[in-house]
C-alpha cells in the first residue's frame, strides 16, 4: 500500500471512530461523571505535563546550585544529572507542545514557557562554562565577579521560568473547577445535540481524511522526485568513477581521445557531440574525437581565437543556429537549423580546446545530459593537461633550451640503451672553433644564433635512430649506431656543409666547426670512446680547424677556406 493510501485510510477510520462517542452520548443517557472523564481525557494530560515540566525545572535549578558550590570529583556527576534533567524536561515540552490547546491564549503561554526554559539553559550554560573552566578556584576577584553575576543571572532565569509555569498551572486548576461547574449543565445539551454533532464530526472526519490524503499523495509525489534525483546522482558518480578509470589507464592523449569519444557517445543520446583541440602552436583546431564521422555535422571553427566560447572561457548554449544571437560557424549548415551547446577545454588557466554537442533546432540535451557533458569536458581537460604537463617537463629534462638537442644525461641514457643493444657504433666528438672570439666581437646573440644553426644542420643531417646532443657549452656528441668511421666521416662532412650554408641563410657571422671520430662497441666503455674522439678533435683543431679527424689518422691537409668575416680576423 502506498504511504498516501496508508495514511488517508489510517486518518479516515481515526476519525470515524472519533465521531462514535457523540453519537452514543446522544443516544444514550450518560451520567456527569462520564462527562467528566471524557473531558480530562484533554484538559488531564496537559496539567500533568505542565506540573511534570514545573517540578523538572525545580529539580534542574536545586542540581544546578549544588553542583556549582560541589566538589571537581562530585560536580561531572551532578552536571551529568542536570543535563538529564534538562534532556528530559525539553522532550516534556516537546509533547506539551504536540498536545491540543485547551486554555484561552495558550499557544502563547507555551511559548512563554519555551522562551524562559531556554534563557535559563543558555543562561546556566554559560555559568557551568565558568565552573568548569575553575573559576571557583580562580582568586582573581574579576573572574569571581563574572561568576556570581552569570550564576545569579542563571539562577533569576530558573525563578522566571518556574513562574510562568505556576501561572500555567495554575490556569489548568481553574479550568478544571470550571469544566466540572459547566459539566452539569452540558450533560442535559448532550442527548439533543448528540445527533448533530456526531453529523458534524463525522463530515469533519472525511475533510479531514481527504486532506490528508491530499498531503500525503503530495509527499509521496515528492518522495519520488527525490528517489529519482538520488538516482541520477548515483548513476552520475558512477560514470564518473568509471570515466576517471578509463582516463587514468590512458598513458598519453592518443589514448585519452577514443575514451572521451565513447563516453560522449554514451551520454548525448542521439546528438552529435565531438572534441576540438588546438595544436601546438594553439593556432589551429584539429578534432580528437566524435560520435559519428560525418565531418558536416561538426563545427568547422578553425582556431580557438574565432570560437566564441573558447575566447570568453565558459558555456555557450544555442537553443537555433536561426536565432540572431546565434554563433556564426552553426548557420548554413546543409541539414537545416539545430541547436548547439559549445563547452570550452580549459587546461592550466587556458582555453585550448571546445566540445561541441548540436542537435536538431530547440532540441537542446537534457540537464543531465549537460551535466554530464560538463563532466566529461573537465575530466578531458583534467587528464589531456596533466599528460601535457608530463610531456613538457620531460622534455624540459631531456633537451637543452637553446638548441632543442638531448642534454648530456639524456645523452648517457641513450646510449646506455644503445650499448646494452649490442650495437657498434661512432662517436663523432664537434666543436665550435673560435666560438670564444665569435662572442667577443659580435656579441652572445650572435653566439646563440650560430649554436641554433649548428642544432639544425645536426638535425636534418642525421638518420632517426642517432643521437645527438649538446655535450657542453660549444661542443656537439654524435652517436651513429651500426656505422663505420668512414661512413661517419661522410655524415659529419654533411653536417659541416649545411652548417655553413644555414648561417649564409641567416646572414650570420661566418664560424667553422671540427669534429674528431672514435669508434667503440658494446665492449668500450663510453667514456673512453668519447675521449679517443676528442683526442681526435684536438688534432683538427692542432691541424687548423674546420676538418673531420678519424682517430689514428693523420689531419689531412686543410682546405682553402672561403673568406669571411670570422676568418678574417
Amino acid at each position: 500500500m502506498k504511504p498516501y493510501t496508508r495514511i488517508g485510510v489510517v486518518a479516515l477510520v481515526f476519525l470515524v471512530a472519533g465521531t462514535i462517542p457523540y453519537v452514543t452520548a446522544a443516544i444514550s443517557e450518560r451520567d456527569p461523571a462520564a462527562s467528566i472523564t471524557e473531558l480530562h481525557e484533554t484538559i488531564v494530560p496537559n496539567a500533568d505535563l505542565v506540573g511534570s515540566i514545573r517540578s523538572g525545572i525545580s529539580t534542574g535549578q536545586g542540581l544546578y546550585a549544588e553542583a556549582a558550590f560541589a566538589e571537581p570529583d562530585a560536580r561531572a556527576k551532578l552536571f551529568t544529572e542536570v543535563a538529564g534533567t534538562a534532556d528530559a524536561v525539553k522532550e516534556a515540552i516537546r509533547e506539551l507542545d504536540a498536545r491540543p490547546v485547551v486554555l484561552p491564549g495558550e499557544k502563547a503561554i507555551r511559548a512563554q514557557v519555551n522562551q524562559a526554559f531556554e534563557h535559563a539553559t543558555d543562561t546556566a550554560t554559560a555559568a557551568g562554562f565558568l565552573i568548569v573552566q575553575g573559576s571557583l578556584q580562580n582568586a582573581d576577584p574579576a573572574a569571581q565577579a563574572e561568576f556570581t553575576v552569570a550564576f545569579s543571572n542563571a539562577i533569576a532565569a530558573f525563578s522566571e521560568a518556574d513562574d510562568a509555569l505556576s501561572k500555567y498551572e495554575h490556569d489548568y486548576e481553574v479550568l478544571v473547577a470550571s469544566t466540572l461547574d459547566e459539566v452539569a449543565a452540558a450533560s442535559a445539551r448532550t442527548r439533543t445535540l448528540g445527533f448533530g454533532l456526531g453529523a458534524f464530526c463525522f463530515l469533519l472526519a472525511f475533510v479531514i481524511g481527504m486532506v490528508m490524503w491530499f498531503f500525503a499523495r503530495r509527499e509521496y509525489r515528492a518522495l519520488e522526485v527525490v528517489a529519482r534525483r538520488r538516482e541520477a546522482e548515483t548513476e552520475r558518480n558512477d560514470f564518473e568513477n568509471r570515466l576517471q578509470r578509463a582516463l587514468d589507464l590512458a598513458d598519453n592523449e592518443d589514448e585519452v581521445y577514443p575514451v572521451v569519444g565513447e563516453a560522449l557517445a554514451t551520454t548525448t543520446d542521439g546528438h552529435f557531440a565531438e572534441v576540438l583541440l588546438a595544436d601546438s602552436s594553439r593556432a589551429h583546431f584539429r578534432r580528437v574525437a566524435a560520435t559519428a564521422s560525418d565531418t558536416a555535422l561538426g563545427c568547422h571553427v578553425s582556431a580557438p581565437d574565432d570560437c566564441p566560447a573558447a575566447r570568453r572561457g565558459q558555456p555557450i548554449v544555442f537553443s537555433s543556429s536561426d536565432s540572431i544571437d546565434a554563433c556564426r560557424h552553426l548557420r548554413n549548415r546543409p541539414d537545416g537549423a539545430c541547436s548547439a551547446i559549445c563547452n570550452p577545454v580549459r587546461i592550466a588557466g587556458g582555453t585550448l580546446g571546445v566540445v561541441h554537442v548540436t542537435g536538431p533546432a530547440d532540441a537542446l540535451p537534457t540537464h543531465d545530459q549537460t551535466a554530464l557533458v560538463d563532466l566529461i569536458t573537465r575530466k578531458t581537460a583534467e587528464r589531456v593537461g596533466m599528460l601535457r604537463a608530463f610531456s613538457q617537463a620531460e622534455t624540459q629534462a631531456r633537451t637543452d633550451a637553446l638548441t632543442g638537442l638531448l642534454n648530456r644525461r639524456s645523452l648517457e641514457s641513450e646510449v646506455t640503451r644503445l650499448i646494452h643493444d649490442g650495437d657498434q657504433y661512432v662517436v663523432a666528438y664537434g666543436d665550435l672553433d673560435l666560438f670564444k672570439h665569435l662572442n667577443d666581437v659580435h656579441g652572445h646573440a650572435a653566439g646563440d644564433r650560430a649554436l641554433r644553426v649548428i642544432a639544425r644542420a645536426l638535425r636534418d643531417s642525421v638518420r632517426p635512430s642517432d643521437i645527438v646532443a649538446r655535450y657542453g657549452g660549444e661542443e656537439f656528441l654524435i652517436v651513429l649506431p651500426n656505422c663505420d668511421a668512414a661512413l661517419a666521416k661522410v655524415v659529419v662532412e654533411r653536417v659541416r656543409i649545411r652548417f655553413r650554408e644555414y648561417l649564409a641563410a641567416a646572414a650570420a657571422p661566418e664560424v667553422t666547426i671540427s669534429f674528431g671520430i672514435a669508434s667503440g662497441d658494446r665492449l668500450s666503455a663510453f667514456d673512453d670512446v668519447v675521449a679517443r674522439a676528442d683526442a681526435a678533435l684536438l688534432t683538427a683543431k692542432a691541424g687548423g680547424r674546420d676538418r673531420v679527424v678519424i682517430e689514428d689518422q693523420e689531419p689531412p691537409v686543410p682546405p682553402s677556406p672561403p673568406v669571411g668575416e670570422l676568418r678574417a680576423i
